[in-house]
């Protein structure tokens, strides 16, 4: 009994002394920096590398935040916007434990925008957690855009992704943290009767570490660099292709029992002192 009262008092002065979230999971993703390149296949053919494209189509957002509860409950928030191709589009998302937001700078070129971003936390208290998940597309093509002939064309994006998880692993509730951020840019087309297709993506990922001496922690994983995909119009006449660029998140934090994280130096000593007091 008196084992099971300090364990009580113990975690009621780690809750009085530590920040109103006990885990967190947190993703983020972004595109920017975009660079269009033209290549003259055949530089004997008299013909000039031109791109063109038609009406630009849409942005889109797509929001899901949960907070969930070991005893089944669940409350979410979901939100979906789009915008006309002249706007600027951003969303914010929020319920008790998760949080989300995202935007696309758009711009008058052939990919349709300049920036993208996303962002999503989940966070967690006694019995509850929160999950975020989070979807942002590029404005898509009304009409495709086109390639003069004997044309290469690259484009290439900077993107940005980090993931970071904390307290790891709940024992008591079988739930571990999770972070997930992923960067798509993809191309396709048709010359001819030849499909082409050419991809670029990289994901972040970060979960839970069960470390040596069966302790568990959270883990983080970041990547930086350029996504980079390539039309090719190898024919004797203009040929059509779309490019589609997306940002996508998700994650979970886990329900904190009251004992497992390993608090902050800052809060083992303000705990050690409640224990003291407590003696």
């Amino acid at each position: 009994m008196k084992h099971k009262v300090l364990h009580t008092l113990a975690a009621a002065c780690l809750a009085a002394v530590a920040a109103p979230s006990f885990a967190n999971s947190t993703a983020s993703a972004t595109f920017g920096n975009l660079v269009i390149t033209l290549t003259d296949l055949d530089p004997n053919d008299g013909i000039a590398p031109t791109l063109t494209y038609g009406a630009r189509g849409p942005s889109s957002i797509d929001n899901f935040m949960y907070t969930m509860s070991d005893e089944g409950g669940i409350s979410k928030q979901a939100g979906k916007v789009s915008s006309l191709p002249t706007e600027q589009l951003s969303l914010e998302t929020r319920t008790k434990l998760g949080w989300g937001v995202s935007s696309v700078t758009v711009a008058d070129t052939v990919a349709g925008f300049s920036a993208m971003s996303a962002h999503g936390v989940a966070d967690s208290i006694i019995g509850e957690y929160g999950t975020y998940r989070s979807v942002v597309a590029g404005p898509q093509s009304l009409s495709d855009f086109t390639v003069s002939a004997n044309t290469k064309v690259t484009f290439s994006l900077t993107s940005e992704l980090k993931t970071r998880t904390t307290m790891g692993f709940n024992l008591d509730a079988l739930e571990g943290e999770s972070a997930l951020a992923k960067s798509s840019l993809s191309l396709f087309g048709q010359v001819g009767n030849d499909f082409q297709f050419d991809g670029s993506e990289h994901t972040a990922y970060s979960s839970y570490l069960v470390n040596d001496d069966n302790t568990v922690t959270g883990m983080s994983d970041d990547w930086s660099g350029v996504l980079s995909v390539s039309f090719i119009n190898t024919s004797a006449a203009s040929a059509s292709a779309q490019l589609q660029a997306s940002l996508y998140l998700e994650g979970k934090s886990a329900s904190w029992d009251g004992v497992t994280p390993v608090p902050e130096p800052s809060q083992w000593l303000a705990l050690s002192s409640g224990l003291l007091l407590l003696g």
